[in-house]
């Protein structure tokens, strides 16, 4: 029996979790298009996040099996325009989630986890208003292109260097 999965919010201790999660991040994206990407520094890096957990920030959260960090991911809400009133597109006028980061380490792929941390950012969001989402991803990547494939209201759309939801009211309360 496989344990179960713990959705938890990020804190102090977890630099060296997250570096180690990063640094992967990085060698995926490198290994695919080294022009555009790089493995980050590993010296220093677990401290750059623990001083980043301390910084404000929207939601970040991890998940962890058997107390072992397999992904992360991090967003925030975007709040309507100050003009909205005046704006066509009603995604510029509502608050809209946005998903900046979101990892899960090699063998975890494939086995619901993104999909767990990404319904907790949903509901998230949800609760503080956005109506609709914007995923930062790379359109291209394989691994988004199958959460994207599995899941069509997080389908990728647009450039190569973006992925963003349809706008479609998947955020709206049922």
């Amino acid at each position: 029996m496989e344990d179960k999965i713990t959705i938890r919010p990020v804190r102090r201790g977890d630099g060296d979790a997250l570096a180690r999660c990063w640094t992967e991040f990085g060698r995926y994206y490198a290994d695919r298009d080294p022009v555009r990407f790089r493995v980050p520094a590993l010296e220093g890096l677990a401290e750059w996040f623990e001083n980043r957990i301390d910084q404000p920030h929207g939601l970040w959260l991890i998940a962890e099996r058997s107390g072992r960090v397999i992904a992360f991911v991090e967003a925030e809400v975007w709040p309507g325009a100050d003009d909205a009133g005046y704006q066509l597109m009603r995604e510029t006028a509502e608050p809209v989630l946005k998903v900046n980061t979101l990892f899960v380490v090699e063998p975890e792929r494939g086995r619901g986890v993104g999909r767990s941390l990404m319904e907790a950012a949903e509901e998230w969001g949800r609760e503080r208003g956005a109506t609709s989402a914007a995923v930062i991803a790379i359109a291209d990547s394989p691994s988004a292109s199958r959460m994207a494939r599995e899941n069509p209201r997080w389908a990728t759309c647009g450039s190569r260097g973006s992925a963003r939801s349809s706008g479609s009211p998947w955020l709206r309360p049922p």
